[in-house]
């Protein structure tokens, strides 16, 4: 690997453990009632995510975070694109868990004992 290649490696593992802390923050937001400036900064946690993940080559975080981010702009439902987001974060952590694993010499299953 080169160092390149570790440095976005790295980069990208960062950014999925803060944005996997960011699920709390955003319950924390958008607990009922949800007021505007509540919305408002959870908007602004949705673009930096949005962002970030499209920048780290995850598009699927990068797609639902904007979608996020525009539902609450709009005042709408953001239910739905919340649970996305949130299923989107735990399928690329399990991913990069499964990806580090191979490259350690294990299966990347984590059924499989090593």
């Amino acid at each position: 690997m080169t160092v390149d290649a570790a440095l976005f490696d790295e980069l990208r593992q960062r950014f999925l453990e803060r944005i996997d802390a960011d699920r709390l923050r955003f319950a924390t937001l958008l607990a009922w009632p949800v007021n505007e400036p509540r919305r408002r900064s959870a908007r602004m946690l949705a673009h930096r995510i949005a962002g970030g993940g499209g920048t780290l080559g995850l598009e699927r975080i990068s797609l639902v975070a904007a979608e996020l981010e525009r539902a609450l702009g709009a005042g709408i439902d953001h239910r739905p694109a919340l649970r996305d987001l949130h299923e989107a974060i735990e399928l690329a952590l399990a991913g990069e868990a499964n990806r580090e694993a191979l490259a350690t010499g294990g299966s990347g299953d984590p059924a499989t004992v090593d």
